[in-house]
């Protein structure tokens, strides 16, 4: 997610988002990708006040967790990783249209999502009408 920094000074989404090039390279050679979305505070977490985004971006393959102590992080790595300012067409053409065309190519596809109620599941799945998800 965002830093509590001006978001005037915020990185772009781009300069997050991994090649669909280096996407299709892998599921090529290992037939599995693992993404993470990353989605922003909501409307009633920031209501709250107290609510602060603990998910940092490291770059488009990992991420940190900010541990309760705030004092330490934890690292994690994936295929690709996708920010909260990431939309659904990069979130689709990184992960989405590669299983689609090995589906066309002949070969068995699944695309599924799985996280915690209220994470964002089904509307990176499902989407909205004026944002379509990766399986409208």
């Amino acid at each position: 997610g965002q830093s509590e920094e001006d978001p005037a000074n915020a990185v772009p989404a781009s300069q997050f988002l991994r090649s669909g090039a280096s996407l299709k390279g892998i599921l090529e050679i290992t037939s599995v990708l693992v993404v993470v979305r990353v989605r922003p505070l909501s409307q009633k977490e920031k209501d709250k006040g107290n609510s602060k985004e603990v998910v940092k971006l490291a770059n488009s393959q990992s991420l940190t967790i900010a541990l309760p102590d705030a004092e330490s992080e934890r690292q994690f790595s994936f295929d690709a990783c996708f920010n909260s300012e990431a939309s659904q067409q990069d979130v689709y053409d990184r992960s989405g249209r590669m299983v689609l065309g090995k589906v066309l190519d002949g070969y068995n596809g699944c695309v599924f999502a799985y996280g915690q109620t209220g994470s964002g599941k089904t509307f990176t799945m499902q989407g909205a009408p004026d944002m379509p998800g990766v399986i409208p």
